[in-house]
C-alpha cells in the first residue's frame, strides 16, 4: 500500500520550525506539526512515542506557544494525517480510521 505520507497531499514539518518563524520562545518539544496553518492561526499537531501504537492530536498555538490535546487514536501505525475537520491515521492491521478534531 506504500506510506500514507506519500500519499496524502499534505505535508508534516518540524514543530520547531512553525514556531521560529512566530517567536523565538521555544518549540513544542516532542509534538510536530502536520498539514497546514489553520484560519485560526493553529497548526494540527501529533505525538507518539517510540513504540507506541497511540497518537495524541491537538491544536498547536504557536502565538500562545500552547497545546490543546483534543485526543488520543489508538492502534495506529503512526500515518495519520489531518483534513480540516478529521485526522485520518492508517492502523495497525492496515484499515484507515478517522477521529474529530473538533474540540469538546
Amino acid at each position: 500500500m506504500g506510506n500514507m505520507r506519500n500519499s496524502l497531499p499534505f505535508s508534516i514539518s518540524c514543530a520547531t520550525a512553525l514556531v521560529s518563524s512566530y517567536s523565538p520562545r521555544g518549540d513544542f518539544g516532542a509534538w510536530w506539526t502536520a498539514g497546514a496553518v489553520r484560519a485560526d492561526g493553529t497548526v494540527v499537531g501529533l505525538r507518539q512515542r517510540i513504540g507506541e501504537d497511540v497518537v495524541y492530536y491537538g491544536l498547536l498555538d504557536p502565538a500562545r506557544l500552547a497545546v490543546r490535546v483534543l485526543g488520543t487514536a489508538t492502534a495506529v501505525s503512526g500515518d495519520c494525517q489531518p483534513t480540516t475537520d478529521v485526522l485520518v491515521c492508517r492502523r495497525i492491521d492496515a484499515s484507515v480510521a478517522i477521529w474529530p478534531l473538533a474540540e469538546s
